[in-house]
């Protein structure tokens, strides 16, 4: 007979096993039993399972237990998603259960998603959206809990909110860590020194951080992740120039720099505002103040008061002559309205960083009567509603519904006669689209409609799950949708929101199309070709699994999977799964119910 192994080898040997691998060592012996019911085991098999899970079972006797208990959420959750991807009257249901969990189903969402070849694409993309609400629901959470008081952040850390809106995959900490790590590398090559004057440190630091992020760079040329991961708030010139002051404020206060904050020249919503920072030298005998523009820094440099008015007179056409440190209630206000402004003006932007610039807005910007002009503030109120019920992408989303309702309905008795008919018009609307979205996930699509309406007579070139090449970008492209109708009102709107792009005569049908750059609705058959079976580019568009072949060293992988959504998780909206003999897209059940012969 061999000789037993003893206990710590043992233990050393179940460490290296899955958690059914231990169960099944569990049945040799007694001995490899008891092994096998250590604590520090499960609580290793724990640690590195759940990543994310807030609270412990309160009945559980032992990690082990612990780890049952979580098991069995996780399968709970699971065939929660299951249902999701079923469609049906109980969508919503099924989403306020995965959010009620919150972060406790994140780990098994995003355990989903990152191993695509165990599950279909659809519940991929159902494991998308599940995330984004339950991420979304927290980031609201947390600006109401900041404007009640209750919780209180760094400038920093509410930046790092709006950008977690946005991507699902990063926590808040992700992006605080990049700028701990910059600090790090500032103090590796400059620690502070006794006889160093705060002037001379604030010179240094500014050098290191404009040779990292110059001014006249684009965010794809500055090779850091920082940049990419907060990409979504840096897509203006004025944006990026905030969130670069932002970034400079922080890594100041992690390197001892004292005395460095974030000014702007004016708080009225009627006029853009710019942010700079601003240096306060207590050693001077004056305190002088000394100026950054992140618009201009590569150029300019460091400014003194008086280089600074004379620059921002000569590139902001009007001299301010005193600047001001914003308070950080303002300062995120007005961040989003004037981003909010700007990204509504660019034609064909992303309708995801739009619409959710315009929902954060609104949960920190609570309605304030200014000379107690109802109208103009109705108005205000009218255009954001309008912007934000066009886009709602997702049935759980009618509960922004509710917020708004909430704030306008203070206002329906106050005012003139007419001012009160314009709010109780506005919450009227308000609450016909909350009734709409809470009792239909409507579908603008079904392949009946396509064949009876008017509008078209040819029978469409493109079917269901064709790839295509987009010429309007020379980008691949998915056909997800087609109809014969022509809808004017969705036309009208394309031109007035500048949300989609209208590209189709009125005689031929009208495809929705999935591309890179987003979802485009009303492609014309002229511009769209077959991309050709045997194209290289297909293998782009269709990866083996949801990040696509092996490319690069593991940093760069690492931080492309960083980046957030990717064409692959939203395709599972509408397909299945790739036939790579056919090379399409095979449809989902949702799918084949709308459009059963393609």
């Amino acid at each position: 007979m061999s000789p037993e192994l003893p206990t710590a080898c043992l233990k050393h040997v179940l460490l290296h096993l899955e958690a059914e691998d231990v169960a099944r060592c569990a049945q040799v012996s007694k001995k490899w039993r008891d092994a096998c019911y250590v604590e520090s085991l499960w609580k290793k098999l724990c640690d590195e399972r759940w990543k994310y899970w807030k609270w412990k079972p309160n009945k559980a006797a032992g990690w082990r237990q612990i780890y049952l208990a979580r098991m069995s959420t996780d399968q709970w959750a699971f065939g929660v998603l299951d249902s999701l991807t079923l469609g049906g009257a109980h969508y919503l249901a099924h989403m306020k259960k995965l959010r009620q969990l919150g972060d406790n189903c994140r780990d098994v969402l995003l355990w989903i998603l990152n191993h695509p070849n165990t599950a279909t694409l659809t519940h991929s993309y159902f494991a998308k959206r599940a995330l984004q609400h339950v991420r979304r629901f927290s980031v609201i959470e947390k600006w109401k809990a900041w404007l009640n008081g209750t919780l209180t952040f760094s400038n920093l850390h509410g930046f790092a909110m709006m950008v977690t809106f946005f991507n699902e995959r990063l926590d808040i900490e992700d992006i605080i860590q990049e700028v701990d790590e910059l600090a790090a590398d500032f103090l590796a090559i400059s620690p502070e020194t006794t006889h160093e004057t705060q002037m001379s440190r604030f010179h240094r630091l500014t050098d290191f951080f404009t040779r990292t992020y110059p001014s006249d760079a684009s965010v794809l040329d500055i090779e850091t992740k920082l940049m990419y991961i907060t990409s979504p708030l840096q897509e203006t010139k004025q944006g990026k120039a905030c969130v670069l002051a932002i970034v400079f404020e922080a890594l100041a206060q992690r390197v001892g720099l004292e005395n460095v904050e974030v000014v702007a020249d004016r708080e009225r919503k009627s006029f853009r505002r710019y942010h700079y920072i601003r240096y306060t030298d207590v050693e001077s005998e004056n305190g002088d103040y000394y100026y950054i523009d992140f618009k201009k820094h590569s150029e300019t440099g460091i400014l003194t008061a008086e280089e600074f008015d004379r620059h921002a007179s000569k590139y902001y056409g009007e001299f301010w002559p005193e600047y001001k440190p914003i308070p950080q209630k303002t300062l995120f206000k007005l961040f989003l309205h004037d981003y909010f402004q700007s990204l509504t003006n660019i034609r064909g932007y992303s309708d995801e960083i739009i619409y959710g610039t315009a929902v954060q807005r609104q949960f920190i910007s609570h309605p304030v009567v200014n000379d107690g002009d109802l109208t103009e503030l109705c108005k205000i109120m009218k255009v954001w509603w309008s912007f934000v019920a066009t886009r709602f992408k997702y049935p759980e989303d009618y509960e922004l519904g509710k917020v708004a309702l909430s704030e306008i309905e203070q206002f329906v008795g106050e005012g003139s006669w007419k001012e009160q008919e314009m709010w109780q018009n506005l919450a009227g609307n308000v609450q016909a689209d909350i009734e709409a979205m809470e009792t239909n996930d409507v579908t603008e699509w079904d392949y009946s409609g396509a064949l009876t309406r008017n509008g078209g007579e040819s029978d469409p070139k493109f079917f269901i799950g064709d790839i295509v090449c987009f010429h309007k970008f020379d980008a691949l492209g998915v056909i997800c949708r087609w109809d014969r109708a022509y809808d004017a009102n969705m036309a009208e709107n394309v031109t007035k929101f500048h949300w989609r792009d209208l590209d189709s005569p009125k005689n031929e049908p009208f495809y929705e199309v999935l591309t890179l750059r987003g979802v485009f609705l009303y492609c014309g058959e002229k511009s769209l070709v077959n991309e050709p079976p045997i194209s290289d580019r297909l293998k782009k568009m269709v990866p083996i699994n949801l990040y696509g072949d092996y490319m690069g060293d593991e940093d760069d992988w690492e931080l492309a999977k960083s980046l957030g959504p990717i064409t692959t998780e939203s395709i599972g909206c509408y397909f299945e799964q790739w036939d790579s003999e056919n090379r399409r897209y095979i449809m989902n059940e949702a799918t084949r119910k709308w459009f059963p012969d393609g």
